[in-house]
């Protein structure tokens, strides 16, 4: 499994993400449409797979950093639940993303 924490692996999580957040910013007043639930199903499915990556023993990232992306994997496991059945927003969902965005990008940047 390729590691979040190659160049390649960090530009493409940090397009998925883009995406994803670009999608929950647009639908997040549409709860009632099945665009906004397939959306939260996206991001759902990107998290699942991050946490994924994060769980692999050989991810080159460092312990603490992985523990708290794969607790970032749960609770949005959780929270994306409670989206699609229309029990809460997907603000903190965006915000989330927004931030690990924020650190992809400055570790293109170190990489660079």
């Amino acid at each position: 499994m390729s590691s979040i924490l190659t160049d390649i692996g960090a530009m493409v999580a940090l397009q998925t993400m883009k995406d994803a957040n670009a999608r929950m910013a647009t639908v997040r007043t549409e709860i009632s449409t099945g665009k906004s639930i397939s959306t939260a199903k996206d991001n759902a499915r990107l998290w699942s797979t991050l946490g994924a990556d994060v769980a692999d023993p050989g991810n080159g990232l460092p312990q603490k950093l992985r523990a708290q992306l794969y607790y970032l994997f749960e609770f949005t496991a959780q929270h994306s639940r409670l989206v699609l059945d229309g029990s809460a927003g997907a603000e903190v969902l965006i915000d989330i993303n927004t931030a690990v965005m924020r650190g992809l990008r400055g570790a293109n940047e170190v990489a660079a």
